[in-house]
């Protein structure tokens, strides 16, 4: 796949520490929705998010909604990686901006309450929270800086990616303007005109 330029990642699995750094070394960069769907960090087997979160060239995508991942959690890898190998995922689903409600899923319903969709069963299987959502999240929950939180919904997945950065007088077809409100730690934005 490699040879191909496709990315791969590695999620919802089960491999060990030592499958996991084996799957690195044969390629993978990148692990989708880091803790869901695979063992938790564990101080004797420490898995494939342990793995990955310490290879310097191994990207994690987190969901940022408060259901997938604990904000303690996701404080604690936050401070663990300062500088980069995490960004953010929404795990958004078809309902996305939809009210609460019973959607219709491959051949099976979700329900949605309060932006969380899971089967029948309970568990867990999307939002219907956009992305930047997630950066309120991280806000709110000063889980990080709020440039930082900025920038693991939009600098951080164009490196995982291995696409170039973004940068001044690059040209761009939609700007956001952010506000941070510091009593609150509410965090908005507003989208600009970008001419043409």
């Amino acid at each position: 796949m490699r040879s191909h330029q496709i990315l791969v990642s590695l999620g919802h699995s089960l491999a060990s520490a030592a499958q996991a750094q084996t799957a690195f070394a044969q390629g993978a960069t990148l692990v989708t929705h880091a803790f869901n769907a695979m063992p938790s960090l564990h101080h004797r087997q420490p898995g494939l998010l342990a793995a990955a979160l310490l290879h310097p060239q191994v990207w994690c995508g987190f969901i940022a909604d408060g259901q997938h991942v604990d904000p303690l959690m996701l404080q604690l890898i936050l401070k663990t990686n300062p500088r980069r190998g995490l960004f953010l995922v929404s795990d958004a689903l078809a309902p996305l901006g939809l009210p609460d409600g019973v959607y219709p899923w491959d051949t099976r319903q979700i329900t949605v309450t309060a932006g969380t969709a899971r089967l029948d069963d309970g568990t867990l299987s999307g939002t219907t929270l956009p992305l930047l959502a997630g950066v309120q999240n991280l806000v709110r929950w000063q889980s990080c800086s709020v440039g930082r939180a900025i920038a693991l919904a939009t600098e951080a997945p164009r490196q995982a990616i291995g696409l170039p950065g973004l940068g001044a007088g690059q040209p761009a077809c939609q700007l956001l303007r952010w506000h941070h409100n510091v009593n609150t730690q509410a965090l908005t934005w507003e989208r600009l005109f970008v001419p043409a």
